[in-house]
């Protein structure tokens, strides 16, 4: 698997303002929600992260927050708990706790425990990033730092001239 990591750096004076990891040219589930404004801890300057918070997120990307988790869950499943049932059953049958015959249980049982642990484990995750990026948008940090990015227009850019 090819790794990337784009840094994202301040257009004022340079210094790293924050990262996206990206895995075969897809950016990193883990990094697909997030502040779409950040603050420059060197000069105090906005960056637009290019990431947005759960509440500014449409439908369909909503939708592949789930999606892309689960495929995710599903590759990790079938390597990770895979081999772990298979180093466990081999591990089994060498020290006599089971015999061939049972086998084939032990590896589905071991593999299923451990897809419904790892499961939890990225529900869990998956749901506390959401509680994060709905509390970070809720903050009124987060609202000072957009109003600051987008000032509303002045009543002078409103008046048009009166011959038009």
């Amino acid at each position: 698997m090819h790794t990337e990591v784009d840094i994202l750096s301040c257009p004022t004076c340079g210094a790293e303002v924050g990262h996206t990891i990206r895995h075969n040219g897809f950016k990193a589930a883990a990094t697909s929600i997030g502040p779409p404004l950040l603050r420059c801890t060197s000069c105090d300057t906005l960056v637009r992260s290019g990431q947005k918070e759960w509440e500014q997120q449409n439908a369909a990307s909503k939708a592949w927050f789930f999606i892309s988790r689960t495929a995710w869950l599903i590759a990790g499943s079938f390597f990770v708990c895979g081999g772990i049932a298979g180093v466990l059953n081999l591990i089994a049958v060498d020290r006599k706790w089971i015999d061939d015959a049972n086998s084939t249980t032990f590896i589905l049982s071991t593999y299923g425990f451990c897809t419904l642990l790892l499961s939890a484990i990225v529900l869990r995750n998956s749901l506390a990033e959401i509680r994060a990026s709905l509390k970070r948008s809720q903050s009124d940090e987060a609202r000072n730092m957009w109003r600051e990015a987008n000032p509303l227009p002045t009543a002078t850019e409103f008046v048009t001239d009166a011959n038009d």
